[in-house]
């Protein structure tokens, strides 16, 4: 997942004293999840993915691959805005000082020093011609940053339990359950067999009541061996009595996406989104 950076300069009012240009109401090109992108942002996106196609064809772009402009443009906004919903619901966010601290160090003159009069003269410049918060524009690219970071942390961090997951695919566990009350005075339920299992099925068992990193590790039980778990009042408990071939493996598709664009791909199949964009010839 990679994020459009470098072009993008926000100003940083507060340094400067500069006051950004009163921007008129505009048009909603994307709502993704009751959220506007506008029309102006995607003009942006769009732009910059035509020129791209404009070097590949090497002068004009043929009819055709205007609708994949288009289309992959729409798509990056998509991302971009469920990414950076996702960033802030993990708390991801830049500060005024992370902004001053990137600008101070990308707009330099000559001499390697700090240039203000170029970066406002650019500020002013960029402003008039796209009509968009450059300093929310900025602030989204680093905190989309952020998110990229964190998600490859992530993906490192569950590479060894995803490997452990698609070695067993063609395995099915056959385990022994019981869960009770912690304080309970009643006698402790006789333990049940369960019906084989997977371990892509793991929410069958106890519901997906445990954590991710419990149900690894009842996974890696061996034969004979116990697991239990105390979780808001209750007691889970369960003991590996056997394994056997999943005759179904075969049939399973082969994930070959990671684990970051998997769930990309995912969230947006489950996104509420809604297009106001017009057909690319009138764009």
């Amino acid at each position: 997942m990679k994020i459009l950076l470098g072009l993008l300069i926000v100003p940083f009012i507060f340094f400067f004293g500069y006051t950004q240009i009163t921007q008129a109401t505009q048009d909603v090109a994307l709502e993704v999840n009751g959220e506007d992108i506008p029309f102006t942002l995607y003009q942006l996106f769009y732009d910059q993915e035509y020129d791209r196609y404009r070097q590949i064809f090497q002068g004009e772009i043929p009819e055709f691959a205007l609708q994949s402009i288009a289309a992959a443009t729409e798509r990056q906004m998509v991302q971009r805005k469920i990414m950076f919903q996702f960033a802030n619901d993990l708390g991801l966010s830049v500060t005024d000082q992370e902004l001053a601290d990137w600008i101070v160090k990308n707009f330099k003159d000559a001499s390697g020093e700090f240039d203000p009069i170029g970066y406002k003269n650019y500020l002013s410049q960029f402003q008039t011609r796209n009509r968009i918060s450059y300093e929310d524009l900025l602030r989204e690219d680093l905190t989309l940053q952020k998110f990229n970071t964190w998600m490859s942390r992530s993906e490192v961090e569950t590479s060894k339990e995803k490997t452990l997951m698609e070695a067993q695919k063609a395995t099915r566990w056959i385990l022994e359950v019981r869960e009770n009350a912690k304080d309970s005075k009643e006698k402790i339920p006789a333990s049940q067999k369960i019906d084989p299992l997977t371990i892509t099925e793991y929410q069958k068992l106890f519901g997906g009541q445990l954590d991710l990193q419990d149900y690894v590790s009842i996974f890696r039980l061996e034969k004979g061996k116990t697991f239990s778990k105390e979780k808001e009042g209750k007691v889970y408990w369960t003991r590996m009595i056997s394994k056997e071939k999943n005759k179904e493996a075969s049939k399973e598709p082969t994930q070959k996406l990671s684990l970051g664009d998997a769930w990309l791909n995912d969230t947006i199949e489950a996104a509420k989104i809604k297009s106001h964009i017009p057909k690319p010839s009138s764009l």
